[in-house]
């Protein structure tokens, strides 16, 4: 198991309605077989992937059970490296594989449609508490052609019966026999809590004028229209936010997700041209500041293909599954070159959008991916 040679600690809690961590209801890094995460400069903590062995199908199954459950992993030393939850479980035996995920899922639907008269109509919106219960109000509205009321109403009421909660797909059976000897093959996938900004829907219809950042901090807050006033898993601090001085309209058009609302704030940079890195990391606090490009001079990371290691700006080694996105770094294996006045590259650095790490009983992999997808590796291998 990769965890015992590497040191790696995976706690899976049990779910709340709040950034509160539930119980720890199981602890996973002794029976990781691999392990990957990734964290980009514009999420924050994005996903995780882990693989295991239950010991049989009936252990295998209370998986199903754990969707939204927070996942935490820290590093040997007891370092938070990456904070989210469970979105899908897949179970395989022998050549049969079912999943279960929160894709799709969806809790409280409306629907628009058009009357024959051409007059554009919605419904009131309908949940389904229990699912809300256990995996907080994920939104869904349909576009239907012409109908009328009662057939809208009809409609929504069927899609809502049919997603509410996770389906089992492929629809193959699986039988306690086919577990026998060698145990179910589990892959757990998990997301990063940004995510959750893209499961619920608002419309602002104030026309106001407010800055970006004072607008970010009420639609992540705990009272309407904030998130949190729905569901409540992100910390409303805003101490990590730094501010744009942009202003813009408060104004947001009808079935638009608190993601698409606050990506599109942000993404208007700063008032001096500047643009933003922004994400949630640990503690489930948002983070905002100009991104490391701002500044490519200044190197983040230090790296050196030869031996595969990696080093801050004051020359201190960082171990591979610490390194964050959003830094510049300078590839000590290329003759250092200044880029050209106003680029952010150069020959010798780039600036790191995404970066992946993993790990297998073969070694450990890091990859450093800029913003034009192409992507510089390093490598570490450990042999137990």
């Amino acid at each position: 198991m990769i965890a015992s040679i590497y040191g790696f600690t995976v706690n899976i809690h049990a779910r709340t309605g709040t950034t509160a961590l539930g119980a720890q209801i199981d602890s996973v890094g002794g029976r990781l077989e691999s392990y990957q995460h990734t964290s980009t400069a514009t999420f924050g903590y994005e996903s995780a992937t882990l693989t295991l062995t239950a010991a049989d199908l009936d252990e295998a199954l209370v998986w199903t059970e754990r969707l939204l459950c927070p996942v935490l992993a820290y590093g040997p030393d007891a370092d938070l490296i990456w904070d989210g939850y469970i979105s899908q479980v897949e179970l395989r035996v022998g050549d049969r594989t079912r999943s279960y995920s929160l894709d799709g899922v969806a809790n409280r639907v409306r629907c628009r449609y058009t009357t024959v008269l051409g007059t554009p109509g919605v419904t009131a919106a309908v949940s389904n508490a229990a699912s809300v219960a256990l995996y907080g109000v994920r939104d869904a509205v349909l576009s239907l052609g012409t109908l009328n009321l009662a057939s809208a109403q009809a409609l929504r009421d069927a899609y809502l019966v049919d997603h509410a909660f996770p389906r089992a797909r492929p629809t193959t059976t699986l039988r306690n026999g086919d577990a026998t000897g060698g145990g179910v093959a589990l892959t757990l996938t998990c997301a990063g809590w940004y995510a959750t900004l893209g499961a619920v829907m608002l419309a602002r219809t104030d026309t106001a004028t407010e800055a970006t950042t004072a607008q970010l901090a009420t639609l992540i807050g705990a009272a309407t229209p904030g998130v949190g006033a729905t569901n409540g898993w992100l910390d409303p601090s805003t101490v990590e936010i730094v501010a744009t001085g942009v202003v813009a309209t408060r104004k947001i058009e009808e079935d638009t997700s608190y993601r698409q609302a606050i990506e599109t704030r942000l993404g208007m940079g700063s008032t001096a041209n500047v643009r933003y890195a922004w994400g949630v990391y640990g503690a489930r606090q948002f983070v905002v500041r100009p991104w490391a490009g701002a500044t490519p001079g200044t190197a983040g990371y230090r790296v050196r293909l030869a031996d595969a290691s990696v080093m801050n700006a004051g020359g201190g080694a960082v171990e591979l599954w610490q390194v964050r996105p959003d830094a510049m770094v300078e590839d000590s294996d290329l003759v250092p070159a200044a880029p050209p006045s106003g680029a952010v590259e150069g020959g010798g650095s780039f600036y790191v959008e995404r970066v992946t790490f993993s790990a297998q009983r073969g070694g450990m992999e890091l990859e450093l991916e800029p913003s034009d997808n192409t992507n510089l590796t390093a490598r570490l291998a450990r042999v137990s």
